[in-house]
């Protein structure tokens, strides 16, 4: 819940400096592949999903 938070946020500021639509759909899918594939995650042993899909291979 609280990265949603983050998100929302972070969404919001680039709304009000301005960012046209592609910018935002652009930042969008980045934090999402980000959020997917190199944020820490505590319930994988504070690795990212990548480093523990490595680890399990």
């Amino acid at each position: 819940m609280r990265q949603w938070k983050v998100f929302r946020t972070t969404l919001k500021l680039s709304v009000t400096a301005g960012k046209i639509y592609e910018e935002l759909v652009e930042d969008i899918n980045d934090y999402i592949k980000f959020y997917n594939t190199q944020r820490y995650q505590t319930k994988l042993n504070s690795l990212t999903p990548e480093e523990y899909r490595n680890q399990a291979a």
